[in-house]
């Protein structure tokens, strides 16, 4: 996450910055403590790992994980659009199936100094998303069944790396609302001193 004097979202390209596509303004880097022996870091909580936040329920008649995950690998492919509103800044990401069908990468800015990869895997029984921002901290998580329909993926703070959910800014839930074949909007919501801070919308077509 980039930090800003600003207390308001900034240039597009800083708004992917932050954790799948934000920038939190007045917040620190987090990640710069060196890891403690056993590989833990001290700024991380471990009660908001994954690990230690177990998935609600489905509810009846929503979209279990694994449907959901092969929803996203549909999704492989150039996308372009804007960022926040029809008329917003171009933006364009690339989806793609990898690890024999076990994961999917989505690259945001590629070849840019904000270039970020997200990656959307299977743990178990629950369909998990792993941020890797350029801001050095890794948000994890995870699909909620229950938040989600066929069209629209819900997910929510799981845990993560090198950050700490109750100081620092990271990405903390997303919402990606699919309009067809070729059509979706993802909200993703920030978070900074452990509460919601900021956000950012992708509007986007396959690219053809």
């Amino acid at each position: 996450m980039k930090t800003h004097r600003s207390n308001r979202l900034t240039s597009p390209a800083v708004l992917l910055a932050a954790g799948l596509a934000l920038a939190l303004p007045g917040a620190a880097r987090a990640g710069s403590p060196a890891p403690a022996q056993g590989g833990e870091h001290p700024g991380h909580n471990h009660a908001n790992h994954a690990a230690t936040l177990p998935a609600p329920p489905p509810a009846a008649g929503s979209v279990d994980a694994r449907a959901a995950f092969e929803r996203i690998k549909k999704l492989a492919g150039d996308w372009q659009g804007t960022l926040m509103a029809p008329d917003g800044a171009a933006t364009s990401t690339r989806l793609e199936v990898t690890a024999g069908g076990n994961a999917v990468l989505e690259k945001l800015f590629a070849g840019t100094d904000h270039e970020m990869v997200n990656v959307y895997h299977m743990q178990g029984s629950e369909l998990m998303v792993t941020h890797y921002c350029d801001s050095g901290n890794q948000p994890l998580l995870r699909y909620s069944a229950d938040k989600s329909s066929p069209d629209l993926m819900v997910f929510d703070f799981a845990g993560g790396a090198n950050l700490d959910p109750a100081k620092d800014a990271h990405i903390h839930a997303a919402r990606i609302a699919l309009q067809g074949e070729d059509r979706m909007e993802s909200d993703w919501d920030g978070y900074a001193g452990g509460k919601k801070e900021g956000g950012v919308k992708f509007l986007l077509s396959r690219r053809r």
